[in-house]
C-alpha cells in the first residue's frame, strides 16, 4: 500500500569523526586541484549506495547548526575548497542531493542574516536538480534549552517585543515568546526564498516550521503567533509541520524487556503526534487562550528527526534482531499521520554505546542493522513507484519463507534439531546469504526466486567451564541479572582494575589445536580484553555490545598435553563473564571449586618444543611438598633453578626463558627439566632453537 509518509534521513556530525572527519565513512580525501571539476566525485561509492532510497537528506548535523555563531554572512561560508570539512559547504550537500536525487533539508544558522539566506537560496535554485525540492528551516530545535538558539530567541524576541499579551516578565513568558521569535524569523528567511525562486517557488521550496511533539504549548504559541498581524502581515503559512517522535528516551537498550518497553513506548508517540495535530486543528486546550491560525487546520505533519531515543547502551538495541520488527511497527504507525518525509535520525553513527544510527558505520553489513533493513524494506513496500515484480524465497528447516520485492532484506532463522544435530550452514542459492554459518542471518533477495536450507551435524563435545568456578582476582561473583549459565557470572562492575582477571584451569588429554568460545554479558558497550593461554598473551580480543548474555567464538589455541590456564585479564574491563567452553575430546576442568581431586605426582611435557626463546613448563602435586624444578644440560650440568620451595596441592605453570642462573643466555641445544617433589622425581628433555 503506498504511504503519503516517505523516508529520510538526518546524518551525523562528521565533526564527531577525528581529527580528519572528512574522511569518517563518507568521503575520500578532497583533492584541492578538482574540486572545481563538474567531473569530480569525491563520495565513498558505499557511501551513496546506502542513501538511494532516501527522499530526503536533512543536513543539520553536516551544517554543524547547533550552537553555530560562526555563520553570520554568506561570506563567513564554509568553502567548497576547504580540505577539512568539518563544517560541510552547502556545495556538498547539493552535490549529494544532486548525485542521488533526493530532495534537500538545509537548516539556516541562528545568527545568519539576509544576505546569508539570499545567497544559500540563490546558490540551491542554480546548482539543485530542477526536480528537487528544498526544505527550509530556521535553525534546529529553538524550543531545546540544550541550544543556544533557544536563548537566541528569547533576547530577540525581547529586542523586536514579540510578547504574547500577559507574558512579559514570566519565565513561561519568555519560552513563549522564543517560539514566537522562531516563527517572526522563518517568516523573513521564507519570504527571500520566495522571492530568489520566483514561479518556481511553490513547486521547489517546502516551508518547515519545527515544532516539539513532546510540548504542545510550545506548538500552540507558534500557531497563535502565525496568526498574529504584527507577526505575519503578509499570512505566509508553513507548508509543513515538523516534529521528532522518538522512542525510548530514559530506556536502557541492554535491558532484557528493551523490546516490550520500547513497543509500550510507541503509544506515547502517537499521542503526542496527536496533541500537536490537536493544537493545529484548534481542538487543544491551548486554542481558547491562543486561537490558531484557521489555515493550518490539514496542514501536513512531517518528522525532523525521529526513531529510537535510547540513551543508555542504544547500541544494544541495534543489533538486536527485535529491532526489525519495531521499527516496522513505529513506521506503520507514523504513516497514519505523517504527510511528507520521516526524517530518521541518524543514517549511520556510532559513539562509545550509542548508536542511534540505521547503521553503525558506513559499509556496516546488512546482517548487523536491523534498523536499516526495516528502513529499506519499508521503502520498497510503500514509496517505491515500481517495486517489480515479487520473488519467491524458500527456507527448508527455517522460517523466512515468503515473497518479496527486490531489493528487501529478509532475516532466517534455522530450526532447532530435535534430533540432537547442530545448525552447520546453509546450503542453497547461498550467494544470496549473508553469512551461511550463522544461523540467524539475512537474504538479500535479488530478482530471482531463491532457495536454501539450513544443514545440520552431529554436535562437537564440548566442556564447558563456569566462571564462577574459576580462579577469580579482584572480581565478585553475582546472580542479579537472567540468562546466565551456571550458579552465577563473574560481576563486571568488579572487573575494573589493573590486574583483575579470571584464570580456567583446563586438562587435555594431548597436546593440540582446541576451539575457545567465551560466554559474556557485554552490557557496558562494546569492550577488549586481554586473553592468555598458559600465561602468554595470545590476543587483544573484542567482544561486542550485548543485550544478553551470548557466547562469542574466540577460535583455535594450543593447549599442552596435561594441565594448562586460559585467563581473561582486564583490559577495558566493565564485562559481565560467564564462562567459556572448549571443544574437543579429553578436555577436563579442574579449578578450585571442582569436585576433581589430583591424586597423583605429575611432570607434563614443556610446550612449546622445540621453542625459542621461551617455554612453559607444567606440573601436579597432590599434597603439600617440597618441590625442585632445574633444568641440566645433557652433561649433568645444573642451569638453572625454576622452583625450590614448599608448595600447595594444585597444577603449576613456570616459564624458562633460555637463561642460566646468572641470566645469560644459553646456546641452543636439548635440555634436560627435573621435578623432584616428596619421594617422586621424573625428568623430560626439551630442544632450544635460536
Amino acid at each position: 500500500v503506498k504511504s503519503a509518509m516517505t523516508i529520510g534521513t538526518n546524518f551525523w556530525d562528521q565533526a564527531w569523526g577525528g581529527s580528519d572527519p572528512w574522511k569518517n565513512g563518507y568521503q575520500n580525501a578532497v583533492k584541492a586541484d578538482s574540486v572545481d571539476n563538474p567531473e569530480y566525485n569525491p563520495w565513498k561509492p558505499e557511501f551513496l549506495r546506502e542513501i538511494t532510497f532516501y527522499s530526503t537528506l536533512r543536513f543539520m548535523d553536516f551544517a554543524r547548526i547547533n550552537n553555530n555563531h560562526d555563520e553570520v554572512h554568506w561570506s563567513d561560508r564554509v568553502s567548497k575548497q576547504t580540505l577539512n570539512q568539518g563544517r560541510m559547504a552547502m556545495e556538498w550537500m547539493i552535490d549529494i542531493c544532486n548525485r542521488t536525487n533526493t530532495d534537500m533539508w538545509i537548516c539556516l544558522p541562528e545568527l545568519t542574516v539576509e544576505d546569508y539566506w539570499r545567497g544559500a537560496a540563490q546558490l540551491i535554485k542554480e546548482n539543485l536538480n530542477p526536480g528537487l525540492k528544498v526544505y527550509v528551516e530556521w535553525s534546529n530545535e529553538t524550543w531545546n534549552p540544550m541550544f543556544s538558539a533557544y536563548q537566541t530567541a528569547i533576547d530577540s524576541g525581547k529586542a523586536y517585543s514579540l510578547w504574547f499579551p500577559g507574558d512579559e516578565g514570566t519565565d513561561w513568558g519568555e519560552s513563549r515568546l522564543a517560539a514566537r521569535y522562531t516563527v517572526f524569523r522563518a517568516l523573513k528567511i521564507w519570504r527571500v526564498f520566495n522571492e530568489v525562486f520566483g514561479d518556481s517557488s511553490a513547486q521547489r521550496v517546502v516551508k518547515v516550521l519545527a515544532g516539539s511533539a513532546a510540548n504542545d504549548w510550545w506548538d500552540a504559541a507558534m500557531a497563535n503567533a502565525l496568526a498574529d498581524e504584527s507577526i505575519n502581515p503578509t499570512n505566509i503559512l508553513p507548508d509543513v509541520f515538523a516534529v521528532a517522535p522518538y522512542v525510548g528516551n530514559g530506556l536502557n537498550g541492554a535491558d532484557p524487556d528493551i523490546l516490550e518497553k520500547m513497543n509500550a513506548g510507541l503509544a506515547g508517540a502517537e499521542e503526542d503526534i496527536l496533541n500537536v495535530r490537536s493544537v493545529l486543528d484548534g481542538g487543544s486546550q491551548w486554542s481558547q487562550q491562543m486561537p490558531p491560525h484557521p489555515g493550518l487546520q490539514g496542514l501536513n505533519m512531517v518528522c525532523y528527526e525521529g526513531g529510537q531515543h535510547i540513551q543508555t547502551s542504544s547500541s544494544s538495541f541495534a543489533v538486536n534482531p527485535g529491532a526489525y520488527d519495531w521499527y516496522i511497527n513505529y513506521l506503520d504507525m507514523l504513516s497514519a499521520h505523517i504527510s511528507g518525509p520521516y526524517m530518521n535520525y541518524t543514517h549511520s553513527g556510532k559513539w562509545g554505546n550509542m548508536a542511534w544510527g540505521a547503521k553503525n558505520d558506513i559499509g556496516q553489513p546488512a546482517v548487523e542493522a536491523p534498523k536499516f533493513m526495516a528502513l529499506n524494506n519499508w521503502y520498497i513496500l510503500h514509496n517505491k513507484e515500481n517495486p517489480g515484480a515479487e520473488y519467491h524465497l524458500t527456507v527448508g528447516h527455517g522460517s523466512g519463507d515468503g515473497y518479496y520485492y527486490a531489493g528487501m532484506y529478509v532475516i532466517v532463522r534455522a530450526d532447532e534439531d530435535t534430533s540432537g544435530l547442530i545448525f552447520d550452514k546453509w546450503v542453497g542459492d547461498t550467494s544470496f546469504v549473508a553469512d551461511i554459518y550463522d544461523p540467524v542471518t539475512v537474504v538479500t533477495v535479488e530478482n530471482s526466486d531463491i532457495e536454501i536450507s539450513a544443514a545440520y551435524k552431529n554436535p562437537a563435545k564440548s566442556t564447558r567451564f563456569e566462571a564462577e568456578d574459576a580462579d577469580l582476582y579482584g572480581v565478585n561473583v553475582s546472580n542479579s541479572r537472567e540468562g546466565y549459565s551456571g550458579t552465577g557470572y563473574v560481576d563486571g562492575s568488579t572487573f575494573d582494575q589493573e590486574e583483575d582477571k579470571i584464570i580456567f584451569t583446563v586438562n587435555a588429554a594431548s597436546a593440540g589445536s582446541y576451539n575457545l568460545r567465551i560466554g559474556y554479558g557485554g552490557f557496558y558497550g562494546d569492550k577488549h580484553q586481554f586473553i592468555y593461554v598458559n600465561g602468554e598473551e595470545i590476543a587483544y580480543f573484542p567482544f561486542p555490545e550485548t543485550y544478553k548474555f551470548t557466547a562469542i567464538d574466540f577460535g583455535p589455541i594450543n593447549l599442552n598435553e596435561g594441565s594448562n590456564t586460559v585467563s581473561i585479564v582486564k583490559s577495558w574491563g566493565w564485562m559481565d563473564v560467564d564462562y567459556i567452553e572448549v571443544d574437543g575430546d579429553g578436555i577436563v576442568s579442574v579449578s578450585k571449586n571442582s569436585a576433581a581431586r589430583i591424586t597423583t605426582y605429575r611432570l607434563y611435557d614443556n610446550y612449546p618444543n622445540p621453542f625459542n626463546p621461551q617455554t612453559r613448563i607444567s606440573y601436579q602435586i597432590p599434597k603439600r611438598s617440597f618441590v625442585t624444578l632445574k633444568i641440566y644440560d645433557l652433561l649433568g650440568r645444573e642451569v638453572n633453578t625454576l622452583v625450590n620451595k614448599e608448595q600447595n596441592e594444585g597444577l603449576y605453570n613456570v616459564k624458562w626463558n633460555g637463561e642460566n642462573i646468572f641470566g645469560q643466555s644459553v646456546s641452543s641445544g636439548v635440555y634436560l627439566f627435573r621435578l623432584q617433589a616428596a619421594d617422586y622425581s621424573e625428568s623430560k628433555k626439551m630442544t632450544l632453537l635460536r
